[in-house]
């Protein structure tokens, strides 16, 4: 069993200091999915105000071994509209 960390950044920055041990890396990616949407699903107008999301995944060491993120784009049609002068 290896022991990964998985930290989350976005608005607000949490390090995972007691980390998860779990058997391989294959483990470890599906646990970041899992992080990354339940940080998502508590944390989502903070997500919106910021409009990014990383669990950033380490080993033992402090090694990063890989990230995922979830970023938030408006597109202009979502934009406020001014109104008309006409």
């Amino acid at each position: 069993m290896e022991r990964f960390h998985f930290h989350i950044h976005g608005k607000r920055s949490v390090q995972d200091r007691d980390g998860t041990e779990l058997a391989h890396l294959g483990q470890a990616r599906a646990e970041a999915l899992k992080v990354l949407g339940q940080t998502l699903v508590y944390q989502s107008s903070d997500f919106w105000e910021h409009q990014s999301l990383e669990v950033r995944v380490t080993d033992a060491a402090g090694l990063t071994l890989f990230s995922v993120t979830a970023v938030a784009l408006d597109a202009p049609a979502s934009a406020p509209t001014k109104p008309s002068l006409n």
